[in-house]
């Protein structure tokens, strides 16, 4: 055998085809079929990859479908899912949405398929009955002799085993990550194991491409989520995807290897229809809002880019421990949430802190946080309290500008009137001062560091080193002074269960490089000091963060009035998760709050003016 000869052979093609259909990257990958059909007679498939699309037709008993009819059907299609197209319906399957209603075709439907040069082939599904003038039909159009499956959707399909079976495989449409707010895209791989492949493939411009799916693949699943994609934060382990948690180091050591399961909390969700499209990164990836160019923070700061960025998403899964999820949703402009601790399972999820760690959710409307909350919710037993005292801090009010206090100040008064609940102002810093034990802010942080130094930082520095010459891993510059500090100080058990979080900051949202914040200037003051994310984390509570409006301020980047978005948050006993979306779901309903959109604005201002007035810089 020749040299040629044996490197040639080590060549192994992948079995993923790209391609453009009316102007659009789409991808699928071959590996295995997501549907395998007997022969249809007529269907050129050949081994060649043709488009076609299953459309699933409403069914009442004695009514027969009109042109007008399955014209309606295919224009709600293609308006609904963003992965349909045209050029997707070369070829068509019409099935009746119940097998056995006795579905007629009017003639109206027969002759345009017959005329429309739209559709090369039309398949009829064997329990639609044809109108009793059309017996004799174009021979474009083919009548099944047995039921088709009770899928729907576009997909590309070809012979298989000698053309005595018909492969039907997913239709991916590719969307450019312009945000950088994803570590990977991703797809399920069909074989049976319910696991995921990784998708590495970008776009001109250096952007990943994330692979995402019809949403009418999934409308024949039971489930309240079906249809709907969601991007995960890179710390939980999805099966057959790797888990990088952020860091070069963690993923030297750790995550270059596919995991052999996925994450409970997120196995749930695919049961109940959604799918999951990729990982998404930890930290710093680029807000969408004002000028484009700020930070998220961290650490699900991916989840709150991706969620701020992208229609063809529709939630996200973070995890918070001192915020995670919370500060990232407020700078974003998004609904967050972070459940009653314990609610979710944080199995196959790595740790920052257990005691206080919540895995929780990240979408742009509370009716989204609804479903995923209610699936997350079906196995525990919900306090239905009541909620008839919202409690206000007051400690920052004056601190406020003027433009975000009338905001809030006008919020409580909407919620206070739409969901029938008193506002009670309190001062936190008088009541701190009354007590004796209160956590000290400089040693919250240690005994994170300290916890996280004992759990994986020694083993992680241990291998590094074992591995490099006794060099110390390239750790950033906070986590490397947090496991300096770790050592250098003795923790036992009782430190450990007392010091449990860390006190955020609340500033405008921070650009992505440094001297930018050096020029910076608060949203106000920050007296209280509990601060906005302690008193949830501590007592396992529910926190949801709302988003309110938005005030002008002039960005430092592109030298024009840009518009920031201001929200509130509500903390609620533990277990009152369910509550507390309900009382959202009321002040939606008042129209007090309302989704926001993806891209520079949360909410579409009246007029220019608006930018002139009282700006925050």
């Amino acid at each position: 055998m020749s040299l040629t000869e044996t490197i040639l052979g080590t060549i192994k093609p992948e079995p993923e085809l790209f391609c453009h259909i009316d102007g659009t990257p789409y991808f699928t990958p071959y590996h295995h079929p997501l549907h395998t059909l007997p022969h249809i007679p007529g269907l050129k498939g050949d081994k060649q990859f043709q488009t076609i699309t299953v459309i699933s037709l409403p069914s009442t008993p004695g009514v027969p479908v009109t042109r007008e009819v399955l014209e309606k059907v295919i224009r709600a299609y293609l308006h609904e899912d963003d992965v349909l197209c045209p050029g997707l319906m070369q070829n068509i399957v019409l099935r009746s949405q119940n097998h056995g209603t006795g579905l007629v075709l009017e003639e109206s439907v027969l002759e345009w398929i017959s005329q429309s040069t739209q559709f090369a082939l039309v398949v009829i599904d064997k329990t639609i009955n044809l109108a009793q003038k059309c017996s004799s039909c174009s021979s474009k159009i083919i009548k099944l002799k047995w039921p088709f499956l009770e899928i729907t959707g576009s997909y590309l399909y070809r012979s298989e085993n000698g053309d005595s079976k018909t492969g039907l495989y997913p239709v991916y449409r590719l969307y450019p990550d312009t945000s950088k707010a994803f570590v990977l895209g991703c797809y399920p791989v069909h074989d049976g194991s319910g696991g995921y492949s990784m998708l590495n493939k970008v776009d001109g411009d250096g952007n990943l491409m994330i692979p995402v799916p019809s949403r009418m693949y999934s409308m024949n699943r039971r489930g309240s989520l079906q249809g709907l994609r969601l991007g995960v934060k890179d710390i939980f382990d999805v099966e057959g995807l790797p888990t990088k948690a952020g860091s070069r180091v963690f993923a030297h050591l750790n995550g270059r290897f596919p995991k052999q399961e996925t994450a409970p909390s997120l196995i749930i969700l695919e049961e109940a229809g959604a799918v999951i499209v990729g990982k998404v990164k930890t930290s710093h990836p680029f807000s969408p809002r004002a000028d484009g160019c700020q930070s998220c923070g961290s650490s699900s700061s991916g989840s709150a880019s991706a969620i701020a960025s992208y229609d063809w998403l529709d939630f996200s899964v973070g995890s918070d421990t001192d915020g995670s999820i919370r500060h990232p949703a407020a700078i974003a402009g998004i609904y967050g949430v972070r459940p009653t601790h314990g609610l979710v399972s944080t199995k196959s999820v790595l740790p920052a802190l257990p005691w206080v760690d919540t895995v929780g959710i990240l979408a742009r409307s509370i009716d989204t946080v609804k479903r995923v909350m209610q699936i997350w919710s079906s196995e525990q037993r919900e306090k239905h309290a009541r909620l008839t005292t919202l409690l206000v801090p007051s400690d920052d009010m004056g601190n406020l500008q003027q433009d975000i206090k009338d905001l809030f100040l006008n919020f409580l008064e909407d919620a206070s009137r739409a969901a029938k609940i008193n506002v009670k102002k309190v001062n936190i810093s008088e009541i701190v001062a009354t007590q004796v034990d209160i956590i000290g802010e400089d040693e919250i942080p240690k005994a994170i560091g300290a916890w996280q130094w004992k759990d994986f930082g020694k083993g992680i520095y241990e291998r590094y080193q074992s591995r490099h010459e006794g060099r110390l891993p390239p750790l950033g510059h906070l986590v490397r002074e947090a496991f300096k500090v770790a050592q250098q100080e003795e923790w036992d058990e009782e430190k450990f269960r007392r010091y449990v979080e860390l006190t955020a900051l609340e500033w405008l949202p921070t650009y992505r490089e440094q001297k930018l914040n050096d020029i910076s200037i608060p949203l106000g003051r920050h007296t209280n000091p509990l601060g906005p994310y302690v008193p949830a984390s501590i007592g396992g509570c529910p926190h949801l963060v709302i988003p309110i409006g938005q005030v002008p301020f002039h960005s430092l980047l592109s030298q024009r009035m840009e518009m920031q978005t201001i929200c509130v948050s509500l903390v609620g006993p533990p277990g009152t998760d369910l509550s507390i979306i309900g009382v959202m779901l009321r002040l939606k309903e008042e129209e007090v709050i309302k989704a926001v959109q993806t891209g520079g604005e949360a909410f579409k201002h009246q007029g220019a003016a608006l930018l002139d007035e009282n700006p925050a810089t």
